[in-house]
């Protein structure tokens, strides 16, 4: 209920009630007693208190009321609601200036992030094939390329693999200049764990330690000991070269929060060593105890040669070699064939995966093998290679060169001998037993 003070100067006639009752006056009380007073009610209602002496029953008459004055009654309250509308415009327009002003911040770190940021990255992503370029380098000069004759068996050269990794960082560019010595965090040459344990690169002294591929023994992998006679002593200590490179980046939006430079950093862990996998390898398989026979004595040069298809005199029970079709157990010779003439292709092959071996001597395929070319052989753990229906572990990988074929037809013999030294591309993942075959570098991490 509102209350609003007389102003007597005003008139009502009784027609003036009409025109309040269109002026949303929704009840009226007694308007022939006097007035001295308006109130609204909660409901709406508009009541006028007349006082008796102020009427005249028959004429229109002359009454003193409450006229509503500019600065009272609903006339003012509809202007102090005005005012505070007004006010509260105005105070969400200072409102709407701050969060632009925090949008602006957060725009800017936006950007900030969008092309900042993104450049480090991008500046990274070229100091990372800097230095995947650099450690492959590296590890490619940790052995020499293949020379004919087949050199001696060489020892890990990490002078020359230091010297080649840094000459390749610097053929490469990042953030638009030439990689320089300064961008050079460190190279590092040794020997990398497979198993990280210990981690990172090992001193050039460390003596290389290997396990057994089965029982996971401890072993010797270059005195060829510690294992059963069927499993393999795979390297864990792999010659490495580790390439560390770091680039400071000037900014262009991030210097508003305070980040003058980025600094990107790229690593790279590049290795060699005897394969643990092989593909397009010929189909001829050679025993483990020939071949640990001959490298035990850490790659005698020349080796002498053997004949592939005859007993192994210099081991009892031993044998040299046989035809293989890998997945065909008891194959025949047009299935090896096939495997000669591309039409089947050779399987992917990894240490301990299974392959069959033919027991019969294929006169047919005699002439199949090419003279004065080496071959890329699986070596197995069968040593009488008896049994065509059993698969026998592959336990590495070897190169043949093929001197001459001796006899014809049945009695043809493959002779030749192991190369001292030779690095495959069919080759693959640094880790395998004791060959005279090493992979192409292999980035590992």
């Amino acid at each position: 209920m509102a209350e609003f003070p007389i102003d007597h100067s005003s008139l009502l006639y009784p027609g003036a009630i009409d025109q309040l009752h269109s002026a949303r006056v929704n009840c009226l009380d007694n308007y022939r007693r006097g007035f001295n007073a308006l109130r609204i009610t909660e409901n709406g209602c508009l009541y006028i208190t007349l006082h008796a002496s102020a009427v005249q029953p028959t004429n229109p008459f002359r009454l003193k009321f409450m006229r509503l004055s500019p600065e009272s009654g609903l006339e003012k309250d509809r202007k102090m609601k005005n005012l505070a509308d007004l006010k509260q415009i105005g105070n969400d327009k200072g409102f709407a200036v701050v969060l632009i002003a925090i949008a602006m911040i957060a725009l800017v770190g936006f950007v900030a992030i969008a092309i900042d940021v993104g450049y480090a990255y991008l500046v990274k992503g070229q100091l990372q094939n800097a230095a995947d370029a650099g450690a492959l380098a590296g590890a490619g000069a940790i052995y020499p390329d293949n020379s004919s004759p087949s050199p001696a068996f060489p020892s890990p050269d990490f002078t020359e693999a230091e010297a080649s990794a840094s000459r390749f960082v610097r053929c490469n560019n990042a953030a638009g200049a030439v990689l320089t010595n300064n961008d050079i965090v460190s190279i590092r040459v040794g020997y990398w764990n497979l198993a990280q344990n210990p981690a990172g690169i090992q001193p050039q002294s460390t003596i290389p330690t290997g396990k057994c591929s089965t029982s996971g023994n401890m072993c010797s992998p270059t005195a060829v000991t510690g294992c059963a006679a069927i499993e393999p002593c795979l390297f864990q200590d792999v010659p490495a070269v580790q390439v560390t490179l770091q680039k400071s980046v000037p900014t262009f939006f991030a210097r508003v929060f305070g980040f003058e430079a980025f600094s990107p950093r790229a690593a790279a862990v590049s290795a060699i060593g005897f394969p643990k996998k092989a593909q397009h390898v010929f189909p001829i398989a050679v025993t483990k105890c020939m071949v640990d026979d001959l490298f035990a004595a850490g790659h005698p040069t020349p080796l002498p040669d053997v004949e592939i298809g005859n007993p192994y005199g210099r081991v009892p029970g031993c044998n040299t070699g046989q035809w293989t079709s890998f997945t065909y157990c008891d194959p025949s010779a047009s299935q090896i064939k096939n495997i000669l003439s591309g039409k089947d292709e050779t399987p992917p092959l990894s240490i301990g995966t299974g392959i069959c071996i033919s027991t019969g001597v294929m006169a047919s395929l005699v002439k199949e093998i090419p003279i004065g070319e080496v071959l890329e052989l699986p070596v197995v753990a069968d040593a009488t290679l008896t049994d065509p229906n059993t698969p026998t572990p592959i336990s590495g990988f070897v190169s043949f060169e093929v001197v001459r074929i001796v006899g014809n037809g049945a009695n043809g013999i493959i002779q030749g001998h192991f190369l001292s030294y030779r690095r495959s591309p069919n080759f693959s993942s640094p880790g395998g037993p004791m060959g005279n075959t090493v992979t192409p570098p292999a980035l590992i991490k």
